[in-house]
């Protein structure tokens, strides 16, 4: 056995212990009247674009807290007013940007329309607040009142994206899935916790997994957190049991829809330790980690081929 194998083979052997609180359950149950009893008060304007075979729609909806939101809508023209479309939801990485519909133009040659999210604070405005100091970044916000914290608006803002979704006329509600890369990643497995119905996702080098082992390790956005405790609050065992309502290693045991995971074996950021302990917790029948011996914090080209394929096989072929 080589060093890689071996790598892999202890990987998914470790199985940190859950963090799990007793009111988990009840957390995410007031968590999701904000999903689905709030009015997403939308609205749809025509884009205009110099792609002559789509059709774009700056879409404006209200997120956690009634924070202004934004995503675009891009689907294939048709002159049909009744035709419904497949759709895909991008959720995107921490400090991206929500780019212009070139950029998904390959979902658009398939038949699939898409759902790119703008996020609040990082490509759209923030009406949040905190009651608390921060450091750089916006993963403190209010960190200390978990149920208004910044964590909770990007589970809930997603959330309610994807609801907006699944209430339109112009899109087949038997046929969407969801993908993400990174911030992505995690949210798009928010997605299969709670919305059972999705027909795929792929989750790719996600995170919010095995939180506690991230704020300790990772070099990204986590650092915030380690951050936060160093300089500005001691009380870190109370971060750390506010994060784990959010970490995945607690929550995916839930998720039936088939997925895809994807995760770099050199990564620093979303860590291999914190997502094979995931893939393992999850339910679903159908599901693949694929395994990039010497990938960092990216998602190779290969990775997005079988993430397309993968996509495409449940909302078209099947």
């Amino acid at each position: 056995m080589n060093v890689i194998e071996k790598r892999i083979n202890d990987l998914f052997a470790y199985t940190p212990e859950l963090t799990k609180q007793d009111d988990l359950d009840e957390f995410w149950q007031r968590a999701l009247v904000n999903v689905h009893e709030i009015s997403l008060h939308s609205t749809r304007t025509v884009h205009p674009t110099i792609i002559g075979s789509v059709e774009v729609i700056d879409v404006k909806f209200n997120g956690f807290k009634e924070t202004p939101l934004h995503g675009f809508l891009i689907k294939p023209k048709s002159s049909d007013p009744q035709a419904q479309f497949p759709c895909v939801v991008v959720f995107h990485g921490y400090q991206h940007v929500r780019t212009g519909p070139e950029h998904y133009m390959e979902w658009l040659s398939l038949g699939i329309a898409v759902f790119a999210v703008s996020v609040r604070g990082q490509s759209a405005g923030n009406t949040l607040g905190s009651e608390h100091s921060m450091v750089k970044g916006w993963m403190t916000e209010n960190l200390l009142n978990i149920e208004e914290s910044y964590y909770m608006a990007l589970a809930v803002d997603h959330l309610r994206a994807l609801r907006w979704v699944l209430e339109q006329a112009d899109i087949d509600a038997s046929r969407v899935a969801v993908t993400g890369g990174s911030q992505g990643g995690g949210q798009a497995l928010f997605a299969a916790e709670f919305y059972p119905q999705l027909k795929a996702v792929v989750a790719d080098i996600p995170n919010l997994c095995h939180v506690d082992y991230g704020v300790f390790y990772s070099q990204s956005s986590l650092s915030e957190i380690a951050e936060f405790c160093r300089k500005v609050n001691t009380d870190w065992q109370s971060v750390l049991k506010n994060l784990s309502y959010f970490d995945h290693l607690n929550l995916a045991d839930r998720i039936t829809v088939p997925v895809m995971l994807s995760v770099g074996l050199k990564d620093t950021v979303c860590m291999p330790e914190t997502i094979f302990p995931v893939y393992n917790r999850i339910s679903s029948q159908e599901k693949s980690l694929e395994i990039y011996p010497f990938t960092g914090h990216a998602v190779e080209y290969a990775q997005k081929k079988k993430g397309m394929a993968f996509i495409y096989n449940h909302l078209i072929e099947q």
